[in-house]
């Protein structure tokens, strides 16, 4: 006959006393010793900071690959702890938003653009970045590579496109750049520029030959935010460190 009864022992990883259920009899008893001493026995704290590190790890793993796949770059990781002065202003962030980053240069508008990428990572959302220039490259490319890519990063949920307005659009490129913007109406995406939305908007009109279509591109960005950055985050950021 088996009884079971509770006995305290300690937790294998931080020695605290965990009570746990124990079978009289004689294999059980020997199949339980076998568990404590293979370190499988551990208080909750223990087993839940066991269980966050398992996930980082794989999200870690699952970041490295879609760095393999050039969907974003390392940089991503570099700018996840930086602080900026905007940061309040993405509390609250529903990860379906849009925004346009726009400020002179040394404002760290691609920096906070990458955290904001980790971020949406983080809450298990898809990301992508690209450049304006790689985006007016690839979107009238007919090489199949490209188009994977293309289509890949039409696909994410949060997509970062950095210095839009230092693309060159051509009647050849912007039906890929229109392409990518409707069909993520739903979707985040980032945009980095030097201009004001508008000005960049008519900067990017100006180059092409198709206005209409770059007019209709920016409309798709719904719901969206215009952030005006006008602080150097990397001299603030050295202030802030050196105070604290």
């Amino acid at each position: 006959m088996t009884v079971t009864s509770t006995r305290t022992i300690q937790c294998n990883k931080c020695g605290a006393s965990v009570e746990v259920e124990w079978q009289d009899d004689l294999t059980p008893k020997i199949m339980r010793f076998q568990e404590v001493t293979a370190g499988l026995v551990a208080c909750d704290p223990c087993i839940e900071t066991y269980e966050k590190q398992l996930k980082s790890d794989s999200r870690h793993e699952r970041l490295m690959d879609i760095m393999a796949a050039e969907l974003v770059t390392a940089k991503v990781l570099e700018c996840r702890n930086m602080r900026f002065v905007e940061d309040a202003q993405f509390d609250g962030w529903n990860f379906q938003e849009s925004f346009v980053l726009h400020g002179y240069v040394r404002r760290g508008k691609t920096s906070l653009a990458r955290k904001l990428l980790y971020r949406a990572y983080e809450a298990g959302y898809s990301i992508g970045e690209t450049t304006g220039a790689k985006l007016a490259s690839i979107g009238g490319s007919f090489d199949r590579v490209d188009k994977m890519r293309f289509n890949a990063l039409m696909a994410t949920d949060v997509l970062l496109i950095d210095d839009l307005d230092k693309a060159a659009w051509t009647r050849h490129n912007l039906s890929g750049f229109w392409n990518m913007m409707n069909s993520r109406e739903s979707l985040s995406t980032i945009i980095t520029t030097n201009y004001s939305p508008e000005e960049c908007k008519h900067s990017l009109e100006s180059r092409s030959d198709n206005a209409s279509l770059i007019r209709a591109a920016f409309s798709r960005l719904t719901p969206r935010r215009d952030i005006h950055m006008t602080t150097d985050n990397a001299k603030w950021s050295q202030e802030q460190n050196a105070e604290n």
